[in-house]
């Protein structure tokens, strides 16, 4: 008798460290899943020869996060790049911040220390294009972007990679327009 109660006693007290630690595992789990998205930015419209930006901003950070890497293709015979800048980001660190006008490719990856960032519409950089051919452009996000926890283990919790696109006119712009810009994008 004494040794069934021990028993029941041994059996009672391994029952609940197991529902403690899968409980510990499930919160675990839910707590860095798949939340973070990139934001789709406004649709426009755009003349010949005009600059136009693209934010490449995170929304939806519930958990903090400390790596963000934006992976964009892009039709280069219909736009390029002409500046990539990080002013205003949540990041203060980049490691990479390049681009492929032959290719089509843009690649900004960067972060912050610990503790890291979390909240809503974080911007972490922009990219800014030249319009070169009429038509319809895609810009999207690539599968090797990611939004990276600060959990230890680097869990890349982004959910989604949009794509979206741009209506470029066949109206070619001012000189006085062009000038413009030119001193607007390049003037610190």
């Amino acid at each position: 008798m004494l040794i069934g109660r021990k028993l029941l006693k041994l059996n009672l007290i391994a029952t609940i460290i197991l529902v403690a630690l899968a409980s510990w595992i499930l919160i675990n789990i839910l707590s860095t899943r798949q939340t973070a998205s990139f934001i789709i930015p406004p649709k426009g419209q755009y003349k010949l020869g005009e600059i136009f930006s693209m934010n490449i901003e995170v929304d939806n950070i519930k958990n903090p996060i400390n790596v963000v890497q934006a992976d964009l293709k892009f039709d280069p015979d219909k736009i390029e790049v002409v500046n990539i800048s990080t002013k205003n980001s949540f990041a203060n660190i980049f490691i990479q911040k390049e681009s492929n006008n032959t290719k089509g490719y843009v690649r900004l990856t960067g972060g912050l220390p610990n503790p890291g960032w979390h909240g809503t519409n974080g911007l972490f950089g922009t990219v800014y294009f030249k319009t070169k051919q009429p038509g319809l452009v895609t810009i999207a996000y690539l599968p090797t972007s990611l939004v990276l926890a600060n959990d230890g283990q680097g869990t890349n919790i982004l959910k989604s990679r949009p794509s979206f696109s741009y209506l470029i006119l066949p109206d070619k712009i001012s000189t006085e327009e062009e000038k413009a810009q030119t001193k607007l994008l390049f003037t610190p």
